[in-house]
């Protein structure tokens, strides 16, 4: 089968399972099997797929319109124009996070010494090897609760990075084992902040693949950032910078929280789509 028919018979099989997207997802999958560009398909849509890559493919189709994300049938994410490893273990890194990535780096610009950097809840590493590769005199120090996630940070610091050391990866919950010597400049996070409700809300898309614990926010979504905002004046330098990536309908409670402990020159940021994204503070 050519290029063309395979794509038209993919669509129709997502478009009948109610997938988003149909033929998006079936031109990235394809091209993925192809290990080519999606361009590539535009232009060469009469060319024959092997049998070995169409059985491939369609198995790839058939996990798709059985709700699977394409970053985990593809292993792989674009983030902040840069190619992350992905798997089950961790989140799928979102362009809304991309802001959260591009406030810290802007404020680390300004910084004219080495700058020192905590990511909690590393995840993939997306937050903090965007922020290696962008910004020059940066050490980033990583953390998460999962082993396999660290594994996957450390792989995409090594794949992306032309100095991986830039970015130090610690198996903690926040600050456990975050070094009591360290001060950090910025501290940034995009934590579990889907409260009880909207987890149960989730489409299976998500809640059937995602890790819940780096979803689970608590009850009213807001554990975290009441857990980071205590202890992160005691890691910041003075005029330091807190971080966190928000829920849409957060950016009150959270401005408060952070409020109460101890940061001034608070504000939120908006997505593209005029929602809530992300806090700021900085340390008085």
């Amino acid at each position: 089968m050519n290029v063309e028919n395979l794509l038209i018979e993919a669509t129709k099989s997502l478009k009948k399972n109610d997938i988003s997207n149909p033929r998006l997802d079936a031109e990235v999958l394809l091209s993925n099997r192809l290990n080519l560009e999606r361009a590539y398909l535009i232009m060469h849509w009469q060319e024959e797929v092997s049998d070995d890559v169409e059985k491939d493919f369609l198995k790839d189709i058939e996990r798709r319109f059985s709700g699977e994300p394409v970053a985990y049938i593809i292993n792989k994410k674009e983030f902040m124009g840069l190619d992350f490893v992905l798997n089950s273990k961790v989140l799928i890194p979102r362009p809304d996070t991309e802001i959260l990535v591009e406030v810290v780096i802007e404020y680390l610009k300004k910084i004219p010494r080495n700058k020192q950097v905590l990511d909690i809840g590393t995840g993939s590493g997306a937050i903090a090897v965007s922020i290696a590769n962008y910004v020059e005199d940066v050490k980033v120090l990583a953390v998460d609760i999962d082993k396999g996630a660290l594994e996957t940070a450390a792989e995409n610091a090594g794949n992306i990075l032309d100095e991986p050391d830039k970015v130090e990866l610690i198996l903690s919950d926040c600050f456990d084992k975050v070094p009591s010597d360290i001060k950090f400049d910025a501290i940034v996070s995009n934590p579990p902040y889907i409260d009880e409700r909207e987890m149960k809300l989730l489409g299976k898309n998500v809640i059937g693949y995602e890790p819940k614990t780096a979803l689970y926010g608590g009850v009213d979504g807001l554990d975290f950032y009441r857990k980071i905002s205590q202890q992160a004046p005691d890691k910041l330098v003075k005029g330091g910078l807190l971080a966190f990536e928000i829920g849409y309908d957060q950016g009150d409670a959270v401005e408060k929280i952070i409020r109460e402990n101890g940061f001034s020159e608070v504000k939120t940021t908006k997505d593209l789509a005029g929602m809530d994204r992300v806090v700021t503070g900085v340390l008085s």
